[in-house]
C-alpha cells in the first residue's frame, strides 16, 4: 500500500519521464499532426508534473529528479535514433509502448493507494486518462 506522496512522487516521475521521452523524439516528427499531437501531450504532462511537484511541497516534500535508470533509457534512445531517425510509424510505435506500460503501472499504484485525499486520486486518475488517450491519439500514426 502506498501513501499520498509516495503516489505523487510515482506520479510527477511518470510525467517527467512522458515529457522528456517526448522529447526525445519530437525532432524526428516529420509529419505535422503527429509532431502536433506530440506537443499536445508533451504540454499535459507538463501540467500533471507541475501539479504533483505543487501537492508534494505542501506536505513538506521536496521533488526528486528523475531517476537515474530513467534518465539513462532517455539517452540510449536518443543516441540509438541518431543512426536511425525513427519514422512517423516507429515514434508512434515507441510513444504507444510507453504510454501503455505506464497505464499499466497507473493502475497498479491507483490500487495500492490508501489516502483519502481526492486531489491526489484525481490527479492519479487524470494520469491515467492522459495515458489512455495519448495511446488512441498515436493509433492513426502506426
Amino acid at each position: 500500500m502506498i501513501t499520498d506522496t509516495e503516489l505523487l512522487s510515482y506520479i510527477r516521475q511518470t510525467a517527467l519521464m512522458g515529457h522528456d521521452g517526448i522529447d526525445t523524439v519530437l525532432k524526428y516528427a516529420s509529419c505535422r499532426p503527429l509532431a502536433d499531437a506530440l506537443r499536445q501531450q508533451k504540454a499535459e504532462y507538463g501540467e500533471i508534473c507541475e501539479s504533483a511537484t505543487k501537492m508534494l511541497r505542501e506536505r513538506g516534500r521536496t521533488p526528486e529528479p528523475l531517476a537515474m535508470g530513467s534518465k539513462m533509457g532517455l539517452a540510449m534512445s536518443r543516441t540509438m535514433s541518431v543512426f536511425s531517425p525513427p519514422s512517423t510509424s516507429r515514434i508512434a510505435e515507441q510513444m504507444i509502448n510507453g504510454n501503455t506500460k505506464g497505464a499499466i503501472k497507473s493502475i497498479q499504484h491507483h490500487r495500492q493507494y490508501l489516502g483519502k485525499d481526492e486531489r491526489v486520486t484525481d490527479l492519479s486518475k487524470k494520469l491515467l486518462e492522459t495515458e489512455e488517450n495519448n495511446i488512441r491519439q498515436m493509433k492513426p500514426f502506426l
